[in-house]
């Protein structure tokens, strides 16, 4: 579990291993993930806390990032973090609905309100609508999924901050791969399930 001292951190300034064997940590009793923050180097973290359906993933520099059903909730350790994220009506992502079974999944629509430290902003909403993108295969490190794409368009109107999230889940609604937007002028994390949590 040497290569778990990676740091996810794009601004700490290291680098990861150059050669990770991802192989070795789906081999492990620990689950992983891949994670990338923009163009930044691809590191490895490690579920260090499982807190009601709340993940906590962690770097060997103390960085974390919380997810709930696939859905980044918050971080920590980052210059700048999202601190929480609260849902106001039901989130297909992090109920972790089977796209199977959300025929009208296109036309749901669902608020939720995040903290953040960018401007100190608190109780900040966000509107969501989603789109099924279709099915398709991606190649996570070596081991491929059949996974239905769906994108999430995202807007924060009060704050003048709209992106767009993108989420790779098989047909139980468990999500494998994701790209997701957590601060303004921040870049997406994109966060990749080599061995899954046993919850």
């Amino acid at each position: 579990m040497g290569q778990a001292t990676d740091t996810l951190m794009f601004a700490m300034g290291r680098s990861p291993s150059p050669d990770i064997d991802f192989a070795a940590f789906r081999q492990s009793p620990y689950a992983s993930m891949s994670a990338k923050a923009g163009s930044g180097p691809l590191s490895v973290i490690v579920l260090g806390r499982i807190d009601g359906r709340d993940l906590h993933w962690f770097s060997a520099d103390r960085a974390a990032i919380i997810t709930r059903g696939g859905r980044l909730v918050a971080t920590a350790g980052f210059p700048q973090n999202l601190r929480h994220t609260q849902n106001l009506e039901q989130d297909p992502i992090a109920n972790q609905h089977p796209v199977t079974g959300l025929p009208s999944l296109s036309e749901a629509k669902t608020r939720r309100m995040v903290d953040l430290e960018y401007e100190n902003r608190f109780g900040v909403p966000i509107r969501s609508r989603f789109e099924i993108q279709g099915e398709t295969a991606i190649n996570i490190h070596g081991l491929s999924h059949n996974v239905t794409e769906v994108r999430e368009y995202c807007d924060a109107e009060s704050f003048q901050w709209s992106f767009e999230n993108r989420f790779w889940q098989d047909k139980t609604g468990f999500t494998w791969m994701s790209v997701q937007h957590f601060l303004p002028d921040t870049p997406a994390i994109e966060l990749a399930v080599l061995k899954p949590a046993a919850v």
